[in-house]
């Protein structure tokens, strides 16, 4: 009997495909292809770990691409949309009938996440 299932967020529950936005970042801010994940590197790195709060990431971005306050919200509004993509609704829609409501689900990442200043963030219906 399948007491629990466990699923993996990142391309599977949510599908994410490429936006563009660090294309159109770098061209904004006159840096060249794959500058901005290079400057950026130790900052996604800290975020990923749970080394550097969100606050953190928000400081070192502005701080490493020179942005402003406003054009900050802009890039990280794009990078969570990036980011997070949409929900997978046909698999979704598959497995729902699956389980009854009272059965426990759970999905989580190693990445770190909008309000997370951790390295896994679990959500869990029960």
């Amino acid at each position: 009997m399948v007491r629990a299932v466990i699923f993996d967020i990142g391309g599977v529950l949510e599908l994410t495909p490429p936006t563009g936005f660090r294309e159109r970042w770098e061209k904004s801010l006159g840096l060249g292809p794959g500058e901005l994940d290079r400057r950026m590197d130790d900052v996604w790195r800290g975020g990923t770990l749970g080394t550097l709060s969100e606050p953190q990431v928000h400081s070192a971005c502005a701080e490493g691409l020179g942005l402003s306050a406003q054009d900050l919200q802009a890039f990280m509004a794009d990078f969570w949309a990036e980011y997070l993509g949409s929900a997978n609704t046909e698999l979704i829609d598959y497995f729902r009938p699956c389980a009854p409501a009272t059965a426990p689900a759970s999905s989580a990442t190693a990445s770190w996440a909008r309000g997370s200043g951790s390295a896994r963030r679990t959500a869990s219906r029960t």
